[in-house]
């Protein structure tokens, strides 16, 4: 701003030479001598010569004129050219009547195609900064008196064109005047100014009022302004006044803005003002501001803002607060307010293809201070879910820190996943591969930029169909590892406790997890997977592994998983279906008891190296017992395990079928160990249950395990069954329940095959 006043005043120096020299023209006419008087006034005031290289012209009346062509101003010693001003015309109109009270009236004064160039050089000093100048001679001629300030009548700019170069900032811009008035001739001696021109392209207008010239030149305690610009699809408003404007400035400006479309704004500004970075803002609507200038040029701030940006209907940001010590070290305070029911426009900032979605809303107080960003009072609403806290970004350190402590009574995942799963996202698709474990390099750039600690707090989290409640976790991040820990929460009725560590360095990898007392029943009901099994179940996961991939680290896998359940329920006509009674399983009118107790399930796991052998598998039941073991291989995903059916009931034992179970994690198969009579029972019965939900059921108790199933798994490892397995064929019998039996098996043999 100070810039601005100072080219102002040298206005008003030249405008006063030209007043002296309007005297000159009552004494002599030889214009020789005027244009020398004018270079002389004007080298006296700025240090620079002025110099009239066309003709100067006068007309001689009551109100005489004079015209110079070709005029210039000499520029800084240092600048890049050797005029600072060029214009093609000059006309400047006076009244002779107001100099016999010793007062200057300009009627009219006009520049034509004038050429301003201003430029800053590297140490900050500018050309319109001048030497040292001589006192300006009043009209009475006593040296050292004040100068008689004109009153100025019409005042006219055409086809002006200002060119600024800041060497300091590597900028260089253009402003054209197409046209530009002041009109004097108010009685009151406000000066109303209308002005048309463009900023490196952009079109803009300007009208209103300033204060008397003469009152400007008396540096006031308060010099008004009232001005309306339109620019950038932008209605701006600038009222209120400045004080010692020409000494040392004091700002006090009410500010107003509004316009109709903010990302035609954007885009206008982004237009003339290049490599900005702004990214493109979706078509949201208009926005309104109001605020109040305070200050000087070093100290400016910014008090009393409101503003809104969007619509109602669809998007809008509400908030106000204020800016102080934006010249040195700017903070902001504010508190927004961000509310919409439409996600389609951010489409284009996300890079997908975004639905409707359900509403959402952001509040929260922000403060802004140099090298930090805290938020306070922070609420966070998107459909179901709610969250609250406060969070801080530093920006002091080799890396971003974040804090953030948040708290929530729901937290719904489903609204998230919803949104994602019905947005397309850009990009060509990854083929398809028959491994279950990707191969993609893990994301773990991302944690080398930021450090910092989240903790999160929900009384309820909904993932999947299945709730989690008291959630408790915390996130913290440094020098790119990552860890969440501690972990806790209820899952259906059960306890988890978690801890997981990932490095990224080298990528390695941990977790720990205990559950205890899930009811698996609930769980399934919560999940709509199957209402048919329930009981409490008890789970350890240790694991450790390393890799840049998730395949690389489930190749060298190490840990041992383990899991326990007692005192069950099942459908009973799903353990028919598996070993026992198939008499049942077929003769409705067979009565049978809804549900079959489970005694216990009981699973181990040992993993070295990416090889995990099963240390023991038990599933007992009243009508029977599943035994079992082998491997999966986790380096190539293959399967190679076995259950073996053990009926209770001696008759039916030949019904007990061990099932091998080979393929890969993602394409598993179960097939019957030996050509039994019922094979295709038995296929029927994995369709049902699909076996690999026992083997994904690992964990272990330890060596101090005083379970009763536990001891029962330790005997079945060391003792053979009673019961041998014989033939269909070969058995004898006068049961006749068993002689039906073979008869329904020859039945399904022929119905399934061999």
């Amino acid at each position: 701003m100070k810039k601005w006043i100072r080219i102002l005043a040298v206005l008003i120096v030249a405008v006063a030479a030209l007043g002296i020299g309007g005297v000159a023209i009552l004494v002599a006419v030889d214009t020789g001598k005027i244009r020398d008087l004018l270079s002389e006034q004007v080298q006296k005031a700025t240090g620079r010569a002025l110099v009239i290289n066309g003709d100067l012209n006068l007309a001689i009346s009551l109100r005489p004129s004079v015209i110079a062509n070709d005029v210039t101003f000499a520029n800084a010693a240092w600048g890049s050219s050797r005029s600072m001003v060029s214009l093609s015309r000059l006309e400047v109109g006076l009244d002779l009547v107001p100099l016999l009270k010793g007062e200057i009236h300009f009627t009219n004064v006009l520049l034509v195609e004038p050429k301003i160039l201003l430029q800053r050089r590297a140490d900050g000093r500018g050309n319109w900064q001048f030497g040292p100048a001589k006192a300006l001679a009043a009209p009475s001629g006593k040296p050292g008196a004040a100068p008689v300030i004109p009153r100025l009548g019409q005042v006219e700019i055409q086809n002006a064109k200002f060119t600024f170069k800041d060497q300091a900032k590597g900028q260089e811009f253009e402003i054209t005047v197409k046209q530009l008035s002041l009109d004097g001739e108010d009685p009151s001696g406000q000066l109303e100014l209308t002005l048309a021109g463009a900023f490196s392209g952009a079109a803009f207008t300007v009208a209103g009022s300033l204060g008397r010239l003469d009152l400007l030149a008396a540096d006031p305690a308060s010099y008004p302004i009232d001005l309306s610009i339109r620019a950038l699809s932008t209605k701006i408003s600038v009222q209120g006044s400045v004080g010692r404007p020409l000494s040392a400035p004091n700002f006090d400006l009410g500010l107003r803005a509004k316009g109709d479309d903010i990302s035609a704004t954007i885009d206008g500004l982004k237009a003339f003002l290049p490599g900005t970075g702004v990214p493109p803002v979706p078509k949201i609507g208009g926005f309104e501001f109001s605020g109040r200038s305070l200050g000087g040029p070093d100290d400016p701030r910014l008090r009393d803002i409101k503003f809104s940006l969007g619509t109602a209907e669809e998007f809008n940001i509400t908030g106000g607060g204020s800016i102080t010590g934006i010249a040195r070290a700017p903070e902001i305070n504010m508190r927004l307010a961000v509310n919409g029911s439409d996600l389609r426009p951010f489409s284009g900032l996300a890079g997908v293809d975004f639905p409707k979605g359900p509403g959402y809303m952001v509040a929260a107080a922000l403060a802004i201070k140099p090298g930090e960003i805290s938020v306070t009072d922070l609420v966070v609403v998107f459909g179901a879910s709610k969250l609250k806290g406060s969070a801080s970004l530093s920006l002091i350190g080799a890396v971003p820190a974040v804090q953030a402590d948040l708290t929530s009574e729901t937290f719904d995942l489903n609204d998230i996943l919803a949104v994602l799963s019905k947005a397309e996202i850009t990009g060509a698709p990854k083929p398809d591969t028959k491994r279950l474990f990707a191969d993609d390099p893990l994301p773990l750039a991302p944690l080398k930029l930021v450090n910092g600690e989240v903790t999160l707090k929900a009384k309820r989290v909904v993932a999947g169909p299945a709730p989690i409640n008291d959630l408790k976790v915390r996130i913290k991040i440094n020098d790119g590892n990552l860890s969440l820990a501690p972990v806790s929460a209820r899952i259906s009725g059960g306890k988890l406790d978690a801890n997981v560590t990932l490095h990224g360095a080298a990528p390695n990898l941990k977790a720990r997890l205990k559950l205890k007392g899930l009811d698996l029943g609930a769980l399934l009901k919560e999940m709509q997977l199957t209402n048919i099994v329930s009981g409490k179940l008890d789970g350890t996961v240790d694991l450790a592994g390393s890799g840049a991939s998730v395949r690389a680290i489930m190749a060298g896998l190490n840990g041992r998983t383990e899991i326990v359940m007692t005192d069950g329920r099942i459908e009973s006509k799903y353990v028919d279906l598996i070993a026992a009674d198939l008499v049942r399983a077929i003769m409705p009118w067979a009565h049978h008891a809804k549900d079959t107790k489970i005694n216990c399930l009981v699973s181990r796991f040992d993993i070295k190296n990416g090889i995990a052998k099963s240390t023991g598998l038990l599933f007992d039941t009243e009508k029977m017992t599943i035994t079992g073991g082998g491997q999966i291989n986790l380096r190539s995903e293959k399967l190679d395990m076995q259950i073996k059916p053990h009926a209770k009931d001696a008759s039916l034992v030949s019904l007990s079928v061990p099932i091998d179970i080979g393929g890969t994690l993602k394409s598993p198969s179960a097939r019957p160990s030996t050509a039994a009579l019922v094979k295709g029972v038995a296929g029927l019965a994995l369709t049902a249950i699909n076996p690999l939900a026992l083997l994904a059921l690992t964990v272990s108790a330890g060596e101090s395990d005083k379970n009763p199933c536990i001891a029962a798994l330790e005997k079945a490892r060391s003792v053979k069954p009673k019961t041998t397995l014989a033939a269909p064929a070969d058995q004898k019998s006068g049961n006749p329940i068993e002689a039906i039996s073979k008869g329904i098996g020859v039945a399904l043999k022929s119905l399934f095959g061999k």
